[in-house]
């Protein structure tokens, strides 16, 4: 038999995150990626979500800010309260602190008690003050628009920063042309709306919805198509969810009565975007692009059988449209075929399909998982409310998940998209300390410091950037931070035993007394139990073993050294004894492990300990020795 020599192989940063699919699968890519960070080249953990408001009632806060001066002023929240099935509004400091009590928005009594599916966009606008002393519009400036599907609201940050005041079109609107054109006769009422080009354009209607004009149109008009005009006095359009319509320029509350467009009958419109001075309009099953404005304005499809199933899972990055649709989150950058469209979550494909084909998971994390609700499948039903956040400072861009085995709106899951690393992973809490990472976010500069603050599916507010979750002073956990690689050395046809294993890491300090980082090897044998006589064996060699994680070179070393006051911390840096934090090579004593091909994971759950998660690890060296081609 030939003499095989030993072979050694080391990974290095960056990382690739989560492939599900073993043929595309990458060594520098794993198969579960929970509370992982990537952006810096290295595997880590995300950082904690501090709770900074804490909410009375569960409402699924919508969250935008409202800015002065380029500077974060509030952030406003509009929501369904499903204690009173009821729509609600509330304003923050950018601390968290709450302006005022939370109000009911009685402009849309009609949705009140029904499906909490309910939503809202934000638009900010330039309008005029209306002097009702004078019957003019005077000092224009800056309102935020809460475009609802029953009417449409103002905040005006300038005025009462604790309310909101209906449209009120007849004071609100220019109509620049309504001596020749009829007008919408009432504030726009949608589902989404979106600023384009110096307008705002809106769409998301119910099946006939009725839009009630100032004037009656001519019999012999042709501006209008007949078949959407209905009402003995000529003065109502009919129109459906296939159609949006668009303001005036410099107007977004004045619409002309034939400024509308539509795309296929059997369409729906799911989603707008203002995308290199295109306006792109998603449906369900296409993708159209607007160019031009007014009558000049044309619309066509650019992509068919790829839609979008919500408007707030768009997210605009480096030139291209990331949204989600049903079987998956795609991309789109406007040119090319099919519009330049590109499904991009292929690495992570069961969470939209459900099909978990590879479903191996470590013995050692099997409990922790089961806990967190492993596997995710996502909920289609529910994805209509999907938000998505671009955090720019850390490259990701975060989608709020609702989970099948999860109470409805509880969005438990955070889909993170590393788009400089193309590296998939999952934000997921413990559940002890928030329900969520994110319903809904917003980011804003704070000084040179990007601050990321999300709500919940119980109406709290969290801010990103803690080193655990939780209330500071109440209930905190620890993030439970799992990183399981796929099949290392797969494409040898022999055995092998496992020999040195050195993960290159950044100190951390004390080994921690309970709840310790976990390393663990499983080889290709460990999913399952041997036999003998068609016996199952409870005690066969699963070559499969697990062990505690040095967190510091000086950490129970061979001179049996285990308390480590040496360590730079708060209570004993002083003079003489201290040690700087710096990468070193953490070599794993393990017991033998024979397989064709080996696995890799490190687990650390703090759970109930007050410290951040150990682990940041820059390189994994893994070496082994040959045996026989059993």
């Amino acid at each position: 038999m030939p003499v095989r020599q030993p072979r050694q192989i080391t990974l290095t940063g960056p990382w690739g995150g989560m492939e599900e699919r073993a043929a595309y699968r990458k060594p520098t890519q794993c198969t579960l990626a929970i509370n992982c960070n990537f952006a810096d080249g290295t595997i880590k953990a995300r950082d904690g979500f501090r709770r900074i408001y804490d909410a009375s009632t569960a409402i699924r806060w919508q969250l935008h800010v409202v800015k002065k001066d380029g500077d974060a002023q509030y952030i406003i929240g509009v929501g369904f309260d499903s204690s009173d099935n009821k729509v609600k509004f509330a304003s923050w400091r950018p601390s968290g602190a709450i302006l005022s009590s939370i109000i009911t928005l009685d402009g849309d009594r009609n949705h009140h008690g029904r499906t909490p599916s309910w939503r809202c966009s934000f638009v900010d606008v330039i309008i005029g003050h209306y002097d009702s002393l004078i019957n003019k519009r005077v000092h224009p400036h800056r309102v935020t628009l809460i475009v609802t599907p029953s009417t449409t609201y103002k905040f005006d940050a300038d005025g009462d920063s604790t309310t909101v005041t209906q449209v009120d079109v007849s004071k609100d609107a220019v109509k620049g042309n309504e001596v020749n054109i009829a007008y919408i006769k009432h504030e726009p009422r949608a589902r989404f709306a979106v600023a384009h080009l110096n307008a705002v354009v809106y769409a998301g209607f119910s099946p006939g919805q009725a839009f009630e004009l100032d004037q009656n149109l001519d019999d012999e008009q042709d501006l209008v198509p007949e078949q959407h005009v209905n009402g003995d006095s000529r003065s109502r359009l009919g129109l459906g969810p296939q159609f949006g319509y668009i303001s005036d320029p410099h107007d977004p509350v004045g619409v002309r009565g034939d400024r509308f467009f539509r795309v296929g009958d059997r369409e729906q419109i799911t989603g707008l975007a203002s995308f290199q001075e295109t306006l792109v309009v998603f449906t369900d099953e296409a993708i159209y692009s607007g160019t031009g404005f007014g009558e000049s304005f044309a619309l066509r499809p650019v992509a068919k059988g790829v839609g979008c199933v919500s408007h707030d899972s768009i997210v605009e990055v480096a030139g291209a449209l990331y949204f989600m649709s049903h079987d998956g989150v795609y991309m789109f950058h406007g040119g090319g075929p099919q519009g330049g469209v590109a499904k991009i979550s292929k690495p992570i494909d069961s969470l939209f399909s459900g099909r978990h084909q590879n479903s191996f998971i470590s013995e050692e994390i099997a409990t922790l998982m089961s806990g967190l609700g492993w596997p995710f499948t996502a909920a289609a039903t529910s994805l209509e409310l999907s938000q998505g956040l671009h955090v720019q400072s850390s490259n990701q861009i975060w989608w709020s998940i609702p989970i099948t085995n999860e109470s409805a709106g509880a969005y438990s899951v955070t889909l993170v998209f590393d788009y400089i690393n193309m590296a998939w992973s999952y934000n997921v809490p413990n559940s002890a300390a928030i329900p969520s990472c994110m319903f809904s976010g917003v980011t804003f500069k704070s000084g040179n410091k990007e601050r990321v603050v999300t709500s919940t599916s119980d109406g709290d507010l969290l801010e990103y950037g803690w080193y655990i979750d939780g209330t500071d002073g109440a209930t905190v956990r620890g993030i439970p931070f799992v990183y399981q690689t796929g099949r290392l050395m797969a494409d040898k046809d022999y055995f092998g035993t496992l020999s040195t294993v050195r993960l290159k890491m950044l100190s951390w300090g004390k080994n921690p007394s309970s709840n310790k980082p976990r390393w663990f090897f499983d080889g290709e044998e460990s999913h399952y139990d041997g036999y003998v006589n068609n016996v199952a064996q409870a005690d066969s060699a699963r070559q499969a073993v697990a062990g505690d994680l040095r967190t510091h070179p000086g950490a129970d070393d061979e001179d049996g050294a285990t308390d480590n006051t040496y360590f730079w911390n708060a209570t004993t840096w002083n003079g003489s004894k201290w040690v700087a934090r710096d990468w070193w090579s953490n070599e794993i004593e393990h017991n033998s492990v024979k397989s064709r091909s080996f696995r890799l994971g490190i687990v650390d759950n703090p759970d109930t300990t007050d410290r951040d998660v150990a682990v940041n690890v820059q390189a994994i060296t893994i070496a082994y020795s040959n045996e026989d081609n059993r």
